[in-house]
């Protein structure tokens, strides 16, 4: 496949910045949502006083902000790859996927769970001795029933071949922080890092397509003058972004590689795109995308929030970080996934604007993005 994503630059600062924002937006939204997630889009009027937008946000932060199982994933994910880069700068070849795995291992028996009586065995590392990474907060079924079987799994062979939750797709946004040239990597190892819980084709083609979008927006930083950026840094980047991967999605049913047609994420995409050139409203748009529970219409709905704030911002309407607030307050106040819709926005737009963006909150994991964000740094040589 032809690489059309921009490629990001490891060594500009716009890229730590773009990487820094998308982790730490992950976190925020994560723990923003977390508890509203359990509750209806009714219940959570009630609880936080009919609050809306930024208002709702300011409430919920007012309280102890505790991130879930989307933060440590994505935060494992980032680190098995941070792994990998070690054995490669010691000279060593390292399996990608299995890094990948036993980080996802450690975190299941961290958390409290049985060591798998198959599972091998793998040295801890510094992340996983954090407290944050040994609570159990609303991990996914899907997850821990894959990850109980104590063998990897693969899109061929998978014990939860229906799985269309949002387990996989929260965690995806490290592959596209990868500074490869080709397009091919970062779709190959969302795919199959997916498949490690979720067996279902949209479940693992949502998640590349979420990687896609953190790459084109890490890269773009990079494209400035092709992109418009140069006069107007904020108008249509993550519009562009999103038609790319509708380009890339299009393609899925005649590839040899990933299963299924991709029809369920390019029309919850293709959505997304539609009612943001409408200027629909949230409460009207929350209808095109289902009930908000599986990973397709999750990423859309997130998506088309993400688009409106990059909207009102160009438009002059709102500051970057009143849009980014405004996005998560929207996200996280309906009935469904609040925690994942809350951390794909703050994920997209702190990838998009970068980490002076995001509101100045913070959660229970600052201790473990500061401790993922240096390794990562380190190994490649930042």
């Amino acid at each position: 496949m032809t690489s059309v994503f921009p490629a990001p630059n490891a060594l500009s600062p716009a890229y730590r910045s773009a990487l820094r924002g998308s982790l730490r937006g992950t976190a925020l939204g994560d723990a923003l949502g977390y508890p509203a997630e359990t509750l209806t889009e009714e219940q959570i009027a009630e609880r936080w006083e009919q609050r809306a937008g930024a208002d709702l946000v300011a409430a919920i932060a007012a309280e102890p902000l505790l991130v879930s199982d989307d933060t440590q994933l994505t935060l494992a994910t980032l680190d098995g790859l941070t792994e990998v880069l070690e054995w490669n700068n010691e000279g060593q070849a390292a399996d990608e996927l299995a890094c990948i795995w036993l980080a996802y291992l450690r975190w299941y028996t961290g958390t409290g769970h049985p060591v798998p009586e198959n599972a091998p065995y793998s040295l801890a590392r510094p992340l996983d001795s954090l407290d944050v990474m040994r609570q159990q907060r609303g991990p996914g079924k899907a997850t821990l029933a894959a990850l109980a079987e104590g063998e990897m799994q693969f899109i061929s062979k998978n014990i939860n071949p229906q799985a269309l939750g949002t387990g996989a797709l929260m965690r995806s946004a490290p592959f596209g922080y990868l500074p490869v040239a080709d397009d091919a990597t970062v779709i190959k190892l969302s795919a199959h890092a997916a498949a490690l819980t979720h067996g279902h084709p949209e479940a693992i083609i949502s998640a590349g397509a979420y990687a896609l979008l953190i790459r084109y927006l890490l890269g773009s930083h990079e494209q400035g003058s092709e992109m418009g950026r140069e006069t107007n840094p904020q108008v249509g980047v993550l519009e562009t972004c999103t038609r790319q991967v509708l380009a890339w999605l299009a393609t899925v049913e005649q590839s040899q590689a990933l299963p299924g047609d991709a029809e369920l994420t390019r029309t919850a995409l293709g959505t997304a795109v539609r009612l943001a050139q409408q200027e629909a409203q949230g409460a009207d748009a929350r209808p095109h995308f289902g009930e908000l529970m599986i990973a397709p219409d999750v990423l859309g709905y997130a998506l088309f929030l993400a688009l409106q704030a990059e909207a009102d911002v160009a438009e002059g309407k709102l500051s970057q970080q009143q849009a980014v607030a405004q996005a998560l307050g929207a996200a996280i106040a309906v009935t469904g996934d609040s925690d994942s819709l809350g951390a794909l926005v703050g994920s997209l737009l702190g990838a998009l604007w970068g980490e002076t963006a995001l509101p100045t909150y913070a959660t229970d994991a600052e201790e473990a993005l500061n401790l993922v964000e240096a390794a990562w740094f380190k190994q490649l040589g930042l």
